[in-house]
């Protein structure tokens, strides 16, 4: 087993890491023993020995952040792959596979502040109801496009979820969240409503092969995460074609509604499942960019 492969078992089994998160975290490691074995034949496995990754120093990881630099990569992707880099040999360190830890000293790059998008109230009201409900595909539709409004919930999140894990009566979701942590998500009268009307519709396709997924297909095959992704593309575009409108734009709209409305910041964090307040902080920045358009727009002084 090389270094690499002993990396990725900690990740799965002492840190918990989802799947998504351990192949991210080896394909940046992956890339930086691929430059740095660029003489290695395209069809041979790369293979991470304990004597390749005691070569590299604190020079050689510079030269490689300074050619990520040079191709033009972004800086967040920059510190992304420095932190997996960061995070992959201060194990090995601790596993005595290296004495020191050559990321130690490596800063991370300054990243600008990125405000997520999201939808005004009545832009996210023309969205649910964009879903025609006079047929089978438009019912569930508009229920996916509900619970992920109401719940503030991942895409990925409501695509694990399973019948057993829904309360309607209760009106909650239970969710597994990242690193495989459980929370309760909240599902409003709408999304309550709405799940209530697509029970017959799945009850109608659920061919046995769901595994209690509550979003089937047609076919009662249990709608994966790109499958939900697509739902809520396909009817923004039918609303304002050119406009980037993701499922993640949904959670960042709904996080955005409850703090204008004057939730309280750790109950949001709460809702939305992060681990750490300063992830939810983002939220205050983009009520407050919106008060300032307001206030620029509407008082007579303002400018």
């Amino acid at each position: 087993m090389d270094c690499l492969e002993l990396f990725e078992r900690y990740l799965g089994s002492e840190r918990n890491a989802s799947r998504h998160t351990v192949r991210a975290y080896a394909a940046d490691i992956r890339h930086l023993f691929s430059i740095r074995n660029a003489n290695v034949d395209k069809n041979e496995e790369l293979r991470i020995t304990k004597a390749a990754v005691r070569e590299i120093d604190d020079l050689k990881l510079r030269a490689y952040l300074a050619r990520l630099h040079s191709e033009g990569i972004s800086r967040r992707s920059i510190a992304r792959n420095l932190s997996s880099i960061r995070t992959f040999f201060k194990f090995l360190q601790r596993e005595g596979i290296i004495t020191e830890n050559p990321a130690e000293s490596m800063f991370t790059p300054k990243l600008g502040r990125h405000l997520p998008g999201f939808l005004s109230i009545e832009e996210v009201k023309q969205l649910l109801e964009a879903p025609p409900v006079d047929s089978p595909a438009g019912i569930r539709d508009r229920a996916i496009l509900e619970a992920l409004y109401s719940t503030g919930v991942r895409v990925g999140e409501l695509a694990n979820i399973t019948m057993s894990e829904m309360d309607l009566l209760g009106g909650v979701l239970k969710v597994t969240g990242k690193g495989g942590k459980q929370r309760i998500a909240l599902l409003g009268r709408f999304a309550t409503e709405s799940l209530k009307n697509y029970l017959p519709v799945r009850a109608s396709w659920d061919k046995g092969v769901s595994r209690s997924k509550i979003f089937l297909s047609r076919t009662g095959r249990p709608l994966q995460e790109r499958d939900l992704h697509r739902v809520v593309t396909k009817y923004a575009k039918q609303l304002w074609n050119s406009r980037t409108v993701s499922p993640h734009t949904l959670r960042h709209s709904f996080a955005t509604h409850l703090l204008d409305n004057g939730a309280d910041l750790r109950e949001v964090q709460e809702l939305l499942g992060h681990s750490n307040l300063s992830t939810t902080q983002i939220y205050t920045h983009v009520s407050a960019e919106r008060l300032k358009m307001v206030y620029n727009r509407a008082h007579p002084h303002a400018r």
